[in-house]
């Protein structure tokens, strides 16, 4: 009698603990990012806007909401420029996606930021990037990045 018990009980348990395994897996399993490229987008006499391609990986089973993005964009140690933006964009489950974040950069922050660099076809930049997600999982979780390169300058003629 006692083994039958055992072994009903060992049945009923045996999924729920498999299934908690698969939840206890993805615990340890974290969101992957990486900044893909920075370009230039419109350009006006008022302000330039640069566009941050950020390439998102999902390693859940289930949707993952992005929460918001902040930036800070330095060359040769000087910052040129910070800020940040709420995204509420969704992530699917088990899926890339890649997010384009435009920055607007005034036409003051543009001359101040790149009057260095007046001769330069290409400038070089460090950009760090965090972005905030909640997992229904691991709770609130943030990723930072860093990318560096270098940027094409527009040609204005």
């Amino acid at each position: 009698m006692k083994t039958t018990r055992l072994i009903a009980m060992f049945a009923v348990l045996l999924p729920a603990f498999l299934s908690g395994c698969q939840t206890l897996e993805q615990a340890f399993l974290k969101p992957t990012a990486s900044v893909k490229d920075i370009t230039f987008g419109k350009i006006s006499l008022e302000s330039a806007t640069l566009l941050f391609d950020i390439e998102l990986e999902n390693p859940y089973t289930f949707d993952l909401p992005l929460l918001n993005i902040t930036y800070a964009v330095s060359s040769e140690e000087q910052l040129l420029f910070s800020g940040g933006a709420d995204l509420q964009t969704m992530v699917p489950a088990k899926s890339k996606q890649t997010v384009s974040l435009p920055v607007q950069v005034g036409y003051k922050d543009v001359f101040n930021a790149f009057r260095g660099f007046a001769t330069k076809l290409k400038i070089p930049y460090e950009a760090e990037v965090g972005l905030s997600f909640d997992t229904p999982v691991a709770g609130k979780i943030s990723i930072p990045l860093k990318k560096t390169g270098q940027i094409s300058v527009p040609n204005f003629y």
